[in-house]
């Protein structure tokens, strides 16, 4: 296996933990931020009626909504009786209602009666708030009769900027996803990883092959056997002319001459 077959799969698993580690770590990070939002909102439910319908009428200020002057309405326009507020914006009247549950739960009896008492005001809408929050059957009459229902939670947000020392309260940001920065960061991590992943897998191949054995010369061609020597074949004898005819003449004086003749064969 070459090392870029060893790296790839490395920093692909690297930064696929790495972002996984961080999901997880944002995911654990706004679990105490919720518990304490949570927290924080149940705070509301130990304030008196009057303390939290000022701080209601703080938040629909923001909202754009302003107390409608009735007889007999307290300069900060909190009944005294705990009854219902009339609010006014651009025109338009909206019936206010701060209930208190038992157990800080909200059911539909609560609900009953808030049509007819915004019909005998003159309101066009309903806000139903609470400190703690709405059983089932109190949301779907709500839905039925166009009430909007503003839970404790909900409301947080729109009066922690009311509340001396809130922040202290432990009510914290909810926790976003991973930031692109700390991606880069991660993957930038894993690329490193997978780069010291093919250092190192560079380094064991080049042992390996240094310890492959090699292949097997060819054997060498046998030295051939040396032939034994052949005999030499005689030579041949030099033909001799055949000997010419002696002479009838030839007489004893010619022999004691000694006449000779080429060497010839009979």
């Amino acid at each position: 296996m070459t090392p870029l077959l060893i790296a790839l799969p490395v920093f692909a698993l690297s930064g696929l933990g790495l972002t996984l580690w961080l999901r997880h770590k944002q995911a654990s990070a706004s679990q105490p931020a919720a518990q304490a939002a949570e927290r924080s909102a149940a705070q509301l439910s130990k304030l008196r009626w009057r303390d939290f319908a000022k701080l209601v009428l703080q938040a629909m200020h923001k909202r754009g909504y302003r107390p409608s002057s009735e007889d007999g309405l307290p300069a900060d326009g909190i009944p005294t009786d705990g009854s219902d507020i009339v609010l006014e914006r651009n025109g338009e009247r909206t019936l206010l209602s701060c209930k208190y549950g038992s157990a800080s739960v909200v059911g539909a009896q609560a609900l009953l009666g808030l049509a007819k008492s915004a019909t005998l005001r003159g309101t066009q809408r309903v806000i139903v708030v609470t400190p703690g929050r709405f059983d089932e059957e109190a949301a779907r009459i709500a839905q039925q009769q166009d009430i909007e229902l503003i839970d404790g939670q909900s409301l947080w947000p729109e009066v922690r900027p009311y509340i001396p020392n809130a922040e202290a309260s432990g009510a914290a940001p909810a926790a976003t996803a991973p930031a692109p920065k700390a991606l880069a960061l991660a993957w930038g991590g894993a690329a490193v990883i997978g780069a010291l992943a093919w250092t190192v897998a560079q380094g064991m191949q080049a042992p390996a092959e240094d310890d492959m054995p090699h292949a097997p010369m060819a054997a060498a061609t046998p030295a051939r056997a040396p032939q034994p020597a052949q005999a030499a074949e005689p030579k041949a004898a030099a033909p001799t002319a055949p000997c010419p005819p002696i002479p009838r003449n030839w007489t004893s004086a010619g022999r004691k001459r000694r006449t000779r003749f080429p060497p010839c064969s009979a």
